[in-house]
């Protein structure tokens, strides 16, 4: 199970309460001390955010599969345009390169980003980003 922020924070806390103990027994100066506890907190708070943004960008009812009583049988992209019932996201989709459509069909059918990666031959960021860029064409629409 996923850990919430707050207990993430408190072992972070926790973790660096010891250290800064063990700084203190070393006559370490309580100025540098603060300085790298903000230090550490800053790295932590970006690390928690960027697994955060990595989450959220797959994280969209658009890549939630139909319910099975209403599933058609989608072999290919065009199958899976078939289903689009809004004209402005029928067109977004048509449109788009070769590329996304297989990922987008990938997705569709439940491949994790690692897995599209392996089989297509492309960085998981550059899958990310291409996700990314074609939500925020989305929403721009």
């Amino acid at each position: 199970m996923k850990k919430k922020n707050y207990e993430l924070e408190n072992e972070f806390n926790e973790w660096k309460d010891k250290e800064d103990q063990q700084l203190r027994e070393l006559n370490y100066p309580e100025e540098k001390i603060a300085s790298l506890r903000k230090f550490d907190h800053d790295l932590f708070v970006n690390k928690a955010r960027r697994q955060q943004r990595k989450e959220q960008i797959t994280a969209d009812a658009f890549f939630i599969a139909i319910p099975t009583y209403d599933k058609k049988d989608i072999n290919t992209f065009m199958d899976l345009l078939d289903i689009v019932e809004s004209e402005s996201l029928f067109m977004m989709l048509k449109n788009t390169d070769k590329q996304l459509q297989q990922i987008i069909l990938m997705k569709y059918y439940g491949y994790e980003i690692e897995e599209i990666s392996k089989l297509l031959n492309i960085k998981p960021d550059t899958i990310y980003k291409k996700i990314q860029r074609f939500k925020e064409k989305m929403n721009k629409n």
